[in-house]
């Protein structure tokens, strides 16, 4: 007894994603029969959808770029048809550029891998400018004393013990 107060949409139509292709869905409800129609974006890149009425009654279709119409859903009252044609307008027009799907997700994650990279680059580059010989003394080296009496001679070469460039060359045979 509600449905009958209740009145029902002509028609529901979204893009979808599929696989990183984009579809039309639409669902009429108060076509006759009522049915699902799903139409591969893809590969019709140019269509075009309308009305036509027949002997009182109103199909929705479609017409290939290079084809003839192509009846999609068939209404008996002309208002259920207009509300089926401007739902699947509405579908087509606000979300033409959003087809893709997970396209714009896709694209901030690749945004903050590289925000990633650049950082750790810089952090990188910065390490290095750290590790730079400088000519002042650290301040924890001074309370070691003079290291120049802990530099092996030649001919002594000891493991830990700091030996100059010649002197090691010097040792080569």
């Amino acid at each position: 007894m509600f449905s009958i107060l209740i009145k029902q949409n002509a028609a529901t139509a979204k893009l979808v994603s599929r696989n990183q292709t984009p579809y039309l869905l639409a669902t009429f409800h108060t076509s006759t029969p009522p049915m699902i129609w799903q139409m591969d974006l893809e590969k019709s890149t140019s269509f075009t959808v309308s009305l036509r009425e027949k002997e009182g009654e109103w199909d929705i279709g479609y017409t290939p770029s290079q084809g003839e119409y192509v009846v999609v859903a068939h209404f008996d009252e002309r208002g259920d048809a207009q509300n089926a044609y401007d739902v699947v307008q509405k579908a087509l027009s606000q979300n033409a550029g959003n087809a893709s799907g997970g396209f714009g997700i896709l694209k901030f994650i690749l945004f903050l891998a590289l925000l990633a990279v650049l950082f750790f680059a810089a952090s990188a580059a910065l390490s290095l400018l750290g590790d730079a010989p400088s000519s002042e003394p650290k301040a924890g080296l001074s309370s070691l004393g003079n290291t120049s009496e802990k530099v092996a001679k030649p001919g002594e070469m000891r493991l830990g013990v700091p030996v100059t460039a010649d002197d090691v060359l010097s040792q080569r045979p």
